[in-house]
């Protein structure tokens, strides 16, 4: 049974009441819904049974489910990136492809819908980042530059006479004198943790003009740099697919879109349990219960 869609479609019909700091109520609970010999089921007895099932990764299905259909167009490539999935497990299972289907409580229509909901899922956070990039780009300060790492100052030393003279270009020169780095120019934010910090500050202080540089950090590594660009509009681009991968951007997407379409939980357990995973979906007043 598909466990997800029927929880979906069994909730929808239930009429709910209720407050943040309370459990949710069925208005209709005495309502029969079937009978078995002297045996009657109530709404009620449907309802107790199934909130304790509908936890937290339901609700986020859900929520995306809803928010991936408000904004992100489907596209052909969608469609035939899906047709292509499910063409491949066709493949691969072969004549156990039905019986894993239906072991997922799938069909072909279910399961194409599923696919495109996830390329939609991946593109959220480019929605986000699209229409809050200067706020990000305040955050997150993006530059671009190009930084050899060297273990020797001396090498580093070298290597900043070779590019100041021209006689050697960065790949070459990071070649020569044993740097670490490609010596191809990079991306950098405030969540970059792969350079000392004096190294990024320096980096930061420049402007594409002043050339190469070089220091020694108080670990012990020296860097050669130099900055290519740090106007936040020039870099938009390539910075918003830098910011689309960070792991807070991401969070900060699921609350801007449950702002955005006014998610709210009525229950207190399913607010505990999504609280406990899902902290940022929460966008409405929490319990003192859970926080205290």
């Amino acid at each position: 049974m598909n466990t997800r869609k029927t929880l979906f479609g069994v909730l929808a019909l239930l009429l709910l009441t209720g407050c943040s700091d309370a459990s949710a109520v069925l208005s209709d609970r005495s309502t029969a819904i079937l009978s078995v010999g002297d045996t009657t089921i109530t709404k009620g007895d449907v309802y107790d049974r199934l909130l304790p099932a509908y936890s937290a990764p339901a609700a986020l299905q859900h929520f995306t489910e809803v928010v991936c259909d408000k904004e992100v167009e489907v596209t052909p490539e969608m469609e035939k990136t899906a047709q292509d999935n499910l063409d491949y497990y066709k493949t691969v299972l072969g004549d156990y492809f039905e019986e894993y289907m239906a072991s997922m409580g799938l069909d072909e229509e279910s399961f194409l819908k599923e696919q495109i909901m996830y390329q939609q899922n991946e593109l959220l956070p480019s929605v986000y980042v699209n229409e809050n990039y200067t706020v990000l780009a305040e955050q997150y300060k993006p530059i671009k530059g190009t930084i050899l790492t060297f273990e020797s100052y001396d090498n580093a030393n070298s290597a900043l006479s070779a590019l100041k003279d021209g006689s050697m270009n960065a790949q070459e020169a990071a070649h020569t004198y044993g740097s670490t780095s490609t010596g191809e120019p990079e991306l950098i934010t405030m969540e970059a943790g792969s350079y000392d910090p004096e190294a990024v500050a320096v980096l930061r202080s420049a402007e594409p003009d002043d050339g190469w540089t070089v220091i020694k950090s108080t670990s012990g590594t020296s860097y050669v740099l130099k900055v290519e660009e740090k106007d936040y509009e020039a870099l938009k681009e390539e910075a918003s697919a830098v910011f689309e991968g960070i792991t807070q951007v991401q969070q900060d997407t699921m609350t801007w879109l449950s702002e955005k379409y006014g998610f709210k939980v009525y229950d207190i357990d399913l607010i505990r349990s999504i609280y406990a995973d899902y902290p940022y979906l929460l966008t409405q007043k929490i319990p003192s219960s859970l926080t205290d």
